[in-house]
């Protein structure tokens, strides 16, 4: 399933916004890869809001390593605003 789908359909849900019946099946499959994230990395498999932030994190990810919302993840937080510029100039 398209990352950008279940990004898009999961924001829809946590909106409160009316779903189609294939944004349920993305939110369906992306609440089960959360929750074996969460387990994979010793976190209690709740729906807590870090584990939502998780997910996003995840299908962000997917979407564009370079995604600026996942700078607060880095090591190094400026080297994602780096690596974009690299890219922009055509250079990565």
């Amino acid at each position: 399933m398209d990352p950008q789908f279940m990004l898009t359909s999961f924001d829809a849900f946590m909106a409160g916004e009316p779903l189609t019946a294939e944004q349920v099946r993305a939110n369906q499959s992306f609440r089960d890869a959360i929750v074996y994230a969460a387990a994979a990395y010793d976190m209690q498999p709740h729906p807590h809001e870090a584990v939502s932030d998780m997910g996003r994190a995840f299908l962000a990810a997917l979407i564009d390593p370079l995604d600026a919302r996942l700078d607060y993840l880095r090591a190094d937080p400026t080297a994602g605003e780096e690596a974009r510029n690299k890219r922009k100039a055509g250079a990565a």
